[in-house]
């Protein structure tokens, strides 16, 4: 099976993330197929074509990235061009955007099945910042909803995803179009921390490590957790307690000057995805205001959570059963959180236990690939009916 696989962001800004190593197993999942082609708009990916060789992935870039009218057709006429070489099977587009309104094209043209992969509601965080897609609320909103209601189907992770699509195309063709397949994220691989990631921060060894990793900005609720901690009193004075916040973003600076006399609280920075593992291994308890693939990787090892309850977090934490919840803008809430998951270990390893066992039964990477690649098999398999 050869499959088109389509995104619009930058394999480079993944790299700087620390996620480029797991995007072989999205875009081509247990080797599953014969070919992959990646296109992109960014010739700048094209360094990494030896990379991706080795699972079978092919990078292809058309070089447009912005609306500018003689680029799209240039652009649409070269991916035409691949598409006339390559007999592909299946066309995947990642997000309802101009790589995966190209792809839908090509689809239609050579008659080849169409899935757009969604990550979640691409409205909110355009809504929220007052910033949109190519500077056009009306560009992106009419782009997104056409891609969605000319895919043959949409991967929506969440419930909550899907209940998005069907707000944008109705009930009935969301029905129609829609399958839930939880991300593909990978498992932290299980192994003892021997203290040796609390001495590269100059954390205390005995201290009782809680998580917040993510960019930190207003969208993620950092400010609000800033003013948690600060209202925050240890209910446990004889122990050490320590905040630490992994990550960059527009609130980094403003977190470090606003705690430069806490010591109870440190300010991490990036980290490689390695050291990210490692912390969250270490820590006690995570928090967990939104951020989905961090739920997914607690989940992986069973660590305590405290989430927010937005977007798709309340279909995986169950109050009290499977970890903690709260309302994120609600200061007393995350602070009275926190303390009944410091003063009930027994309760919160429980809950972690809990979510453990639902993150293997319902949303593991395992479980996710199988999937995805059994629905491509039967679009294949129809097609060739």
């Amino acid at each position: 099976m050869k499959v088109a696989n389509f995104m619009d962001s930058s394999l480079v800004e993944l790299d700087k993330k620390g996620n480029l190593t797991a995007s072989p197993e999205i875009y081509n999942p247990n080797n599953a197929y014969s070919k992959v082609v990646h296109f992109t708009p960014h010739y700048q990916d094209l360094k990494y074509t030896a990379y991706f060789k080795q699972f079978s992935i092919q990078l292809y870039s058309y070089g447009v990235d912005t609306l500018w009218t003689s680029r799209v057709v240039v652009g649409f006429f070269k991916i035409f061009k691949q598409f006339s070489k390559n007999k592909f099977d299946i066309v995947r587009g990642r997000l309802p955007y101009l790589g995966s309104l190209y792809g839908l094209l090509m689809a239609k043209i050579f008659r080849i099945p169409f899935v757009l992969s969604l990550g979640g509601d691409n409205r909110l965080c355009q809504e929220k910042n007052k910033k949109f897609n190519y500077n056009s609320k009306f560009i992106s909103y009419t782009m997104e909803k056409f891609v969605l209601r000319y895919s043959d189907r949409i991967i929506c992770p969440n419930l909550f995803t899907k209940k998005y699509v069907e707000r944008l195309i109705g009930k009935k063709q969301s029905e129609k179009r829609c399958t839930v397949i939880p991300w593909i994220s990978e498992a932290i691989p299980e192994r003892e921390e021997k203290g040796f990631i609390c001495e590269r921060f100059n954390i205390p060894s005995d201290a009782v490590l809680i998580l917040i990793i993510g960019f930190l900005n207003r969208y993620k609720y950092t400010d609000v957790l800033y003013n948690v901690i600060k209202k925050w009193k240890s209910p446990l004075p004889d122990k050490k307690i320590v905040f630490a916040f992994c990550g960059d973003g527009p609130l980094y600076q403003k977190g470090v000057q606003e705690f430069l006399d806490n010591e109870s609280v440190y300010f991490l920075g990036w980290q490689e995805r390695e050291i990210v593992h490692q912390l969250i291994r270490r820590a006690y308890l995570l928090l967990i205001p939104m951020s989905g693939f961090v739920l997914l990787e607690a989940a992986s090892l069973g660590k305590p959570v405290i989430t927010s309850k937005v977007e798709w977090h309340a279909e995986m934490i169950e109050d009290h059963v499977t970890g903690l919840l709260v309302d994120p803008l609600s200061v007393e809430e995350w602070v009275n959180q926190i303390n009944f998951a410091l003063l009930n270990p027994q309760k919160m390893t429980t809950y972690a236990k809990c979510l453990e066992k639902k993150y293997w039964s319902k949303y593991s990477g395992l479980i996710a690939k199988q999937l995805e690649i059994d629905l491509y098999r039967s679009l294949y398999q129809n097609r060739k009916k």
